[in-house]
This record gives structure tokens, sequence and C-alpha cells, in this order.
């Protein structure tokens, strides 16, 4: 514990920026804005706090959300504190800057502004990359993400890699999923100990010039990263070409180093942990005030980091989040008392935003604790001190580099009930203002990465840099709403009827939406919102049997107004009512469906010729287990990774019709389980496949008909039907003349196969 005290102490006092007074006016670099809407007539008035400096006048601007430059702007005089803007539209967001211009300085300001903005119901496609060695551990927690995901609007492409895994294969891996859909492809959730890239020679933060962790490299999708000399170390400092795709990491691997004096939970646990939190923030089960806390030890900066103001970026972004007046100041003075300080304020009370900057070690933040003769802050306390912050900004020397062991930025994800996304904000400055108006906090912090000078501080370094990252789900928006409850899915005749409770929140009323598929996409069925609790569905589709129920509120605060939706809630048809079974237990010969055409049980189709890949083959079995049904079963091997056996050029081939269900009987080794099972049909390729398990068979497209995903794995050690609308791996109507029965691990034990009509 000395060695750690010392160590903390010099760090801290050869840090970058030294300390200062939590007195100073830093929060004047930052032009403080809110707004006030209206829709009849259209209108937006801007707001902003006043100054005690000297100004010469204020420029205020506007753009639409995607434009790429600011228009021409209105000049204000000196006194100026607000501005009306009536050439507006309801149903639209409009995007401000406020420049202050005083005589010794300049401030700036920025505000996404919603007039009612409609509701966004589909966000694009995510890929969820997960770290193949902790997913079996986590699996159900996994599987809830993915729900969620898909409940926010998102479809979900999960990759499961190896971490000792080329990043430059990951990375083919996430641009051939771009590649498929550009214009829907919007994010990647990097989780686990997903390989990281280091890039550059930048001295961020005067510490030398060093290679920086870069996770830009996942999201950019374009651009040359060379390696010269040939090291595994990419040459750019700066991006290549502008981010695509969202990018967020939640790792905790080789949490904690050797200077935490109290133990962490496992990696699993933490990752567990971190699961449990962003599942309990968007269902609104933990809910922060809408508040934020701002501990700056830093100042405005002197010499040469004079006018950097790196707390700016906290006050800038949450005057438009939660409001000016909702922004309280930490006391970082020498002198000042343990429980005023920030660490202290935020164990006391929950805030939705927290910026954080000081004199800075890997795990350390001057002045803003109450630990050794600098009151530091230490990566530790976000464990044991259990601080309610939920989104994080934090700055000081070293915490850049967030792959190494202490990291603070890390850590701050790892409290027990609080802690969702971190980012290192002041070099550059972040701009995450469209969080008011329902983004993902991923989209603020693309723009910032991508920012070449549209968004601006009086001085702005490192733009562009490969450091700058999201620690976090970069999908997480800000606004929670309650979503319903106990939904429920019935066949009432020929309609399906879906009940549901409603949402604890005051709601204008529901959204109902249907999928193929529970990570979606979910297309809505309502025009206009439901006002009770039961919805009737006359268009039922037998292939679309996953039912949606999603709250929706006008949501007002400091950035205007939007249509805002809670999380979705599913249920599914029952799945013999439909005949779209994803896992029906079959026990006993009964259990089969009167419209049944077996291709084959026994033996092989006439004509058929068998196949098997090098570590698979064709075992036919009486035993070990029992056939389902006749005198002998197919097993493949019990063997690690991909294998498989199939067949072709069946002389009577299969001929599948519309409306029909594709089946086969499966039993999994209960002492040797695939993690996967997979079945595949050839017609004139064989292109069309549907799987059951983790995603771990990297064959075709996932969510096309070339890789369909039917749900989890079914039970072990009993005979299961497995079922697949021959729709959704586009097989109705053709002729099928080849099967091919695969497995990801383990051993898996097959039985008749065929079709069934509607």
């Amino acid at each position: 514990m000395r060695l750690f005290r010392a160590v903390v102490g010099l760090l801290a006092a050869t840090s970058l920026a030294g300390l200062a007074r939590a007195g100073d006016m830093t929060w004047t670099f930052a032009v403080q804005l809110a707004a006030t809407v209206s829709t009849d007539p259209a209108r937006v008035e801007l707001r902003w706090t006043t100054d005690p400096f000297p100004v010469r006048d204020y420029a205020v601007y506007r753009k639409g959300v995607t434009d790429a430059s600011w228009g021409e702007p209105v000049i204000l005089g000196a006194d100026a504190l607000s501005f009306t803007d009536e050439n507006v539209e309801a149903g639209r967001i409009y995007e401000y800057q406020v420049i202050r211009h005083a005589v010794s300085y300049t401030a700036y300001g920025y505000i996404a502004v919603g007039l009612d903005a409609p509701l966004v119901d589909t966000r694009g496609r995510v890929i969820l990359v997960v770290d193949r060695s902790i997913a079996d551990p986590i699996a159900a927690e996994l599987r809830r993400l993915e729900t969620d995901l898909a409940g926010d609007g998102w479809t979900v492409v999960r990759r499961d890699v190896a971490r000792d895994a080329s990043p430059a294969d990951i990375k083919a891996e996430i641009r051939n999923e771009w590649q498929a859909d550009r214009e829907r492809t919007k994010s990647v959730l990097l989780f686990g100990h997903i390989p990281v890239v280091r890039s550059g020679n930048q001295n961020v933060d005067g510490h030398q010039a060093r290679p920086m962790p870069a996770d830009v490299f996942y999201g950019e999708m374009d651009g040359d990263w060379t390696d010269a000399n040939g090291d595994g170390i990419y040459d750019p400092s700066t991006l290549p070409s502008d981010l695509e795709l969202m990018v967020g990491r939640v790792d905790f691997a080789d949490l904690p180093g050797q200077y935490s004096p109290i133990p962490y939970a496992g990696e699993v646990d933490l990752l567990r942990r971190y699961l449990d939190k962003d599942h309990a923030f968007r269902h609104a089960a933990v809910r922060p005030a809408a508040r934020a806390i701002v501990g700056n030890a830093v100042g405005d900066g002197n010499g040469i980091t004079a006018g950097q103001a790196y707390a700016a970026s906290g006050y800038r972004n949450f005057a438009a989040l939660v409001g000016a007046a909702n922004v309280v100041t930490a006391n970082a003075d020498a002198g000042a008392a343990p429980e005023d300080r920030w660490m202290a304020r935020l164990s006391a009370d929950d805030y939705l935003w927290a910026y954080g900057c000081g004199a800075g070690s890997d795990f350390s933040i001057g002045a803003l604790g109450s630990h050794g003769v600098y009151g530091d802050a230490w990566a530790s306390d976000f464990l044991e001190k259990k601080p309610k912050g939920t989104f994080y900004l934090l700055f000081g020397s070293w915490f850049v580099d967030w792959a190494k062991p202490d990291n603070i930025m890390r850590t701050s994800l790892a409290g027990p009930d609080y802690g969702l996304a971190a980012c290192y904000s002041g070099r550059p400055h972040v701009f995450l203002h469209h969080m008011g108006v329902g983004e993902p906090i991923g989209y603020g912090m693309r723009i910032s990465q991508n920012n070449a000078g549209l968004y601006q501080n009086q001085v702005q370094r490192q733009l562009r840099g490969v450091h700058l990252a999201l620690l976090g789900d970069p999908t997480l928006r800000m606004h929670q709403l309650a979503p319903p409850r106990d939904v429920a899915v019935r066949l009432e005749g020929n309609d399906a009827v879906v009940t549901w409770s409603g949402s604890t929140d005051k709601v204008l009323g529901y959204h109902l939406y249907r999928a193929s598929h529970a990570n979606g996409p979910f297309t809505r069925l309502t025009e206009s919102l439901v006002g009770e609790t039961r919805f009737v569905d006359h268009r039922r589709a037998a292939d679309a049997p996953i039912y949606m129920v999603r709250a929706v509120t006008l949501q007002s605060g400091p950035s205007g107004s939007f249509y805002n939706a809670s999380q979705g809630i599913t249920a599914s048809l029952d799945a013999a009512a439909v005949g779209l079974t994803l896992n029906r237990a079959n026990e006993d010969t009964a259990a089969t469906n009167p419209t049944d055409v077996v291709w084959f049980d026994d033996t092989l189709p006439t004509g058929a010729i068998g196949f098997a890949s090098e570590n698979d083959r064709w075992n036919w079995v009486q035993a070990d287990p029992a056939p389902f049904s006749g005198g002998a079963a197919h097993q493949g091997e019990n063997a690690p990774g991909l294998h498989h056996h199939f067949f072709g050029f069946a002389a009577a081939p299969l001929n599948v019709g519309t409306g029909d269900t594709l089946f086969a009987y499966v039993q999994l080794d209960p002492n040797n389980p695939p993690r996967e099972v997979m079945l595949t049909w050839l017609t004139d390729s064989w292109e069309q496949r549907a799987y059951w398990g983790d995603n771990l068979i990297g064959e075709g497209t996932d969510g096309s008909p070339s890789r369909w995903s039917m749900g989890p794995l079914p039970r072990t050690g009993r005979w299961v039907r497995l079922e697949v609308p021959a729709a959704a791996v586009g097989l109705e109507n053709q002729n099928v003349s080849g099967m091919g029965f695969s497995a990801f691990d383990g051993r898996a034990t097959w039985d008749r196969a065929g079709k069934s009509h509607p």
C-alpha cells in the first residue's frame, strides 16, 4: 500500500497539466445552450448563460443534422442571451452552433433541437463481435443483449472470434458485413478481449510519442492502414479516412494490474455485471437523475495549453443534455473537504453524466478524490466507493492508453451498479449533443472522431487522432422509458391477438411490430399509436411469428422534443399453431405431423451420394441413442470446431411448395453438446442454411436465407424436431437434391428428414 501511494503521488505530480483550482472559469469556454420549442407556430428559441467577461458579439449558425457545413451566421449584440428561429418546420431536427466572441477568448456551443421529431423505428444493423473465450459462461446474458438491441430497433449480426485472432481478419469479417449492406450497417460492439490494435506515434498527453490503442481501425472501412516496418503496429496517427461505423468496446481483461489495493471480480464476472447494468438501464429498472457533475482540477490551461479548456467539453455537452441548471461543479481546491470532492459526490448521488479531469496516471485522477496528499481518485474507487455516474467523460495523463491493465477509463465501467460508457475528452473535445434528440452515444463519438473542425473549442488538438475511443456499448441512448410488461400472443381463428400490461410511465400509446427472427429486423404494423393494451393482427404471417410492443412518449427537454420509444418486449405465437416450431421436443412417435412428407429415414434418397468433412463421417447407428424412427439414425463424430456430413445427387428431389416447412430430427449428445447445429439444403447451390445456437459457422450471410438463425439450441439427450419455414431459407417452389448436417464442437445424431404441408 505504501508503494502504491508513493507511485500515485509521483505520477500525479509530474503529469501534463498539474493541479489547478476548481474555482476557475473554464465553463466560460462553453456556450451552454438550451432550447424551447413550439410546433404551432413552429419556432425554436435558443438560450444561453451569461458571461462575466467582456463580449464583442454572438454568431448563431444553423444547419441540417447531416449537413457538412454551417450556414451564414446571424450576428447578435454583446448583451444577447437568446435567439428565436421561426424559419423552421415541425417534425424536424435542426443543429445550431453559437459562438461567443469575447474580448480575450472565443467560446463555442452546440445543440441539436427537435420539434416533435419523428419516432425512429429502425436504427440499422449492429455487428456484435464477441470474444469466443468468454461466450459460453455468459451465453444467456449475451442472448439477452441481442434481444435488447433488437428491441431498440437494431438488426443484430453476431460474430464470435478468437481473442488471439488477427485484427486484420476480424476487420475483414466486419467489412464483409458492411459491404453486404452499407446503407443499414451502422455500428460495431466489441465485447470481451477483442485484439487491440495499436497505431501511430502520438504525444497526446505530453508524456512522449507512442503508439496508441486504436479501435477506430474496426470502424473505418476503406482507408489505408499501412505497417511499413512490419512490426504489427499500424502507421497512421490520424484517420486515413472517415469512420463509417460507430465503435464501442467492453473489455475487462487484465484488470486490475499491480497498483490496485483491492481485488476485482474476475473478467467474466465483470462482463456479466456490465450486461446486467446495460439491461437494467435500457429497461428503466435503474434510472439515474437527469443531472451532471464536473470535476475540474486542470483549469483553462496555461502556457502551451492555454485555451484548451478541457472541462468545457463537459459543460458544453451537459447543458444541451440535462440543462445548465442541472450541472454542478465539485470542489477540486487543494483544501476542499473530502465530502465535497468529485468521487464523494458521485458516491452520494446518482448522475446521468460526469466529467472528470486532473493530474493523471494510469489509475488515478488528482484532486477528485481523497487519497494521498494530492486528493487522488483511484481506479479502485469505482468499485469500492460505488460511484453513481452513468456516462463518463475523462481527461488526464495516461488515460488515453486504455488498453493498459490499471486504466481508469476501463475501470469506470466495472462498478457494481453504474458506469456504462467512458471516453477521453479534451484532446480532442467530444461532441455528444445529438443524444438530446435520441441518438445513441456512438453517433456523437463517430462525429467527434471524424471531426476536422466542423465542431470547435478555442484550441482543439489531436483532431481525427486514432486514439479517440468509446469504452462501452455504442448503441446506448440517454432517455429511458419504462417498457410494457407481460406481452403475450395467441391465435384466435386466423388472427394473432397480442396483449400486454401498460408501461408504468405516462405514455401516448404503443406501437406493434413483427419479425421472423428474434434479432430483427422488426416491421411496424401500426400506423398510429394504440391506446389500449390489446392488438389484433388480421394479416399475420406464418413466417413472422415474433411480435414486439414498444411504449411511446413525446420526450421533451433542453434539446426540444422528439418521439421516444421504450425497449421493445417480445412474445412469439405458439409454434405448433403456426407451423414454425423452432425446437419442438418429440418424445414418442405419435408427436409427428400428419402432413409430413418423409424424404429419407434409414437410408439416403435413391441415387444420393454421401460425403463428409475431414473430421466427420456418416455413422449409421441403432443405439446410443436409439433412433427416433425406423431402424437407424446417422451420427456425426465428436469433434472440435466445424464438422459436417452431407449428400447430393438425389435422383428423386424433394419438391418444396409454397408455405411448406422443412424438418429434421436431432438429438444432441448431453456429455458433448455442440455449440451450434446447422441444416443445409442443395438446389443449384448450397446457399440455403438454417442454424440453432451460437453463430459460429461463418458460411453465407447472417440474417439472410444463406444463414438464417432459428434460435437457441434444443435440449440435449432427447429427440427434438427442428422445423424451418421454406420461405425463410429461400426454398419455396424449389427442388432440393441434397442436404447437409453440421455441428460446431460436440456431437449430434440425426434422423428422419423431409417437409410438411401447411
